[in-house]
């Protein structure tokens, strides 16, 4: 097992106007002799099986992929815990049904009484109503500072005494 790395003459030259990403990802290809060849670090773990072919096992690092796009989760929990009211977060990807993924973000708050608030009373104790300030001023936050596909569709307060 270990990470897929991909090369050849249909290889791209790197990532768009971002230099330090393409030094990262695209490497020297020691394998090939053609001056100048790299490899592609996919971040996909790999394995070969007996009969030659590669076995996808999952992806290296955390990242998620929904609806096409690919999310690190941690991106998304390091944004959200850089707001004043956020104390610790995380990032999951959740299956709603066949084929509907949804990004949830689980968040802690400084302040309890503020997550009280912002519980709706139709809704599971810890999940912060949609129309709620707090709900308001998290997703705007997030949005200054995400791409729209890396919106967590549901934000989720944890206390502690939850579970």
């Amino acid at each position: 097992m270990g990470e897929l790395y991909v090369g050849g003459r249909a290889l791209a030259r790197g990532y768009y106007a971002r230099p330090a990403l393409t030094a990262a990802r695209f490497l020297p290809d020691p394998f090939s002799p053609a001056p100048g060849a790299r490899l592609y670090r996919t971040g996909d773990l790999a394995r070969y099986l007996p009969d030659g072919t590669i076995a996808y096992l999952g992806r290296a690092d955390h990242q998620i992929k929904i609806r096409g796009q690919r999310i690190e989760p941690g991106e998304v929990e390091a944004a959200l815990v850089s707001h004043d009211h956020v104390h610790e977060a995380i990032v999951v990807a959740r299956e709603i049904a066949p084929a509907d993924v949804r990004l949830v973000a689980y968040v802690r708050l400084h302040d309890e009484a503020l997550a009280r608030e912002a519980e709706a009373d139709d809704t599971p104790s810890a999940v912060i109503a949609a129309d709620s300030e707090l709900h308001e001023q998290l997703l705007t936050y997030l949005s200054a500072r995400l791409p729209a596909y890396m919106l967590p569709q549901a934000l989720v307060v944890v206390a502690p005494g939850r579970s």
